[in-house]
């Protein structure tokens, strides 16, 4: 279930309910186009030294500044202007971060193990490239994000505005 704005005779309404076939083909649309990650922010190759470790994170730093910016951006928008379609375009930037999460995550665990980060002399590197490996929600499968994020911002709307739903 989705909440969704109506304008009405008194000024907005919103209503609990299903959401109709038509806006969750499209939510459906754009969640598919969003799980698969922008190819200029999937994680490149990178050497299994120190020096690649520190590239690596060079990298994702850039990377993940246009990444939160877009998703922080879609947020905003919502929040400042709450519509089922600013809505929809929320989840699908929120689940594009989590793609984001789950690809750099995945690369960190995969190139940088535990017994070679041992032999960096950068501390700081080490505790950075085991904060990227943490996946958080990005270990859902994409179904279940998307049913996550939905009732997250279905949960902010309530209290955000105070909406009171009549069973």
């Amino acid at each position: 279930m989705c909440i969704f704005q109506e304008r009405g005779r008194a000024g907005l309404n919103w209503h609990l309910k299903e959401p109709p076939v038509i806006a969750l083909l499209v939510l459906l649309t754009l969640i598919s186009t969003s799980a698969a990650l922008k190819p200029e922010w999937k994680p490149g190759d990178y050497p299994m030294t120190e020096a690649g470790a520190e590239r690596f994170v060079s990298d994702y730093n850039s990377t993940a500044e246009e990444v939160f910016y877009f998703s922080t951006e879609a947020s905003w928008n919502y929040n400042t202007n709450l519509t089922k379609h600013n809505s929809q375009l929320q989840v699908a930037a929120s689940l594009e971060e989590q793609a984001f999460t789950e690809a750099w995550g995945q690369k960190a665990k995969a190139t940088f193990n535990d017994s070679l980060m041992e032999t960096f002399n950068n501390p700081d590197l080490k505790k950075i490239i085991k904060d990227i490996s943490v996946l958080g929600s990005a270990n859902l499968p994409t179904a279940e994000r998307e049913k996550c994020k939905c009732l997250q911002y279905n949960k902010r709307i309530v209290f955000q505005i105070g909406l009171r739903f009549e069973a």
